[in-house]
C-alpha cells in the first residue's frame, strides 16, 4: 500500500509524484533479502510434499519386498516340484535299468568280456558274413529274433542317461576284430544292437522280449 509520502494531509500532489512514490517502494523492496521460512504457507506445503514422496518411497519398496517375496516363494515350489519329478524319474530308470541287467544276466558285461578275450582277437566269422547277417536284422524285432540271426552277443549293457533319469535300453555288442586293446573303439571292427526300452507309446509295460532293434553296425 502507498501513502502520499511527507506532505500534509489534504496536499494536492501530482500524477508523476504518486509514480515516483511507487518506484521507490518497488526499488526498496527489491534490495531485502529473500527468506522463505518466513512464509508459513510455503512451509507447510514443502513439508507436506516431502512426507508425500517419503510414503510413496516406502509403499514402493513394500510392494517390491512383497513381489520379491512372492517369487521366492514361487520359484522354490518350482524347484522342488521338479527334484521330485527328477528323483521320479531316476527311481524308474533304476529300476528300468535292473529289470534290463537281470534279462541279460546271461550274457556277459563289458568288464567280463574284456579280462576273457585275447588280444589281438578275430572272429570265427568272416566280417562278410557278418554284414550279412547284420542286413537281416530290422527294426522293431525282438531280442529273441535277434538272436537267432547273430547269435549271443560277446557282451551286453543296460544304459541310462548321463543324468541318470532316463533308461535309454540295452545294447548288445558283438566283437568281429579286435587288434590291439577292447577299449579302442577306432581300431576295433564290431556289430552294435541297440535295443529300446520295451515299453508301448501308450506307457504300458511290453513283454520284456519286445523290446525295439535299433540295428548300428560300426566295421
Amino acid at each position: 500500500m502507498i501513502c502520499g509520502g511527507n506532505v500534509t494531509p489534504g496536499t494536492p500532489v501530482s500524477e508523476q509524484y504518486i509514480l515516483d512514490l511507487e518506484r521507490e517502494g518497488f526499488k526498496s523492496l527489491c534490495g531485502e533479502k529473500k527468506d522463505a521460512g518466513t512464509d508459513p504457507v510455503h512451509a507447510e506445503d514443502r513439508q507436506a510434499a516431502e512426507e508425500l514422496v517419503k510414503k510413496r518411497g516406502l509403499v514402493i519398496l513394500g510392494v517390491v519386498v512383497l513381489l520379491g517375496a512372492w517369487l521366492m516363494v514361487i520359484g522354490y515350489e518350482f524347484l522342488e516340484k521338479e527334484n521330485a519329478r527328477f528323483q521320479k524319474n531316476v527311481k524308474a530308470a533304476k529300476e528300468d535299468q535292473q529289470r534290463c541287467l537281470a534279462r541279460n544276466s546271461k550274457y556277459r558285461n563289458y568288464d567280463q568280456f574284456r579280462t576273457s578275450i585275447r588280444v589281438p582277437y578275430t572272429s570265427d566269422l568272416p566280417l562278410e558274413r557278418w554284414m550279412r547277417q547284420y542286413n537281416t536284422v530290422r527294426a522293431g524285432m525282438s531280442e529273441a529274433e535277434v538272436e537267432i540271426i547273430l547269435g549271443a552277443p560277446d557282451y551286453a549293457r543296460c544304459d541310462v542317461t548321463k543324468q541318470g533319469d532316463k533308461f535309454v535300453g540295452s545294447t548288445w555288442l558283438y566283437a568281429v576284430v579286435v587288434p590291439q586293446d577292447v577299449a579302442n573303439d577306432s581300431q576295433n571292427s564290431g556289430i552294435q544292437i541297440r535295443l529300446g526300452t520295451g515299453r508301448k507309446t501308450d506307457g504300458q509295460e511290453c513283454d520284456e522280449h519286445a523290446a525295439q532293434a535299433e540295428p548300428n553296425a560300426d566295421a
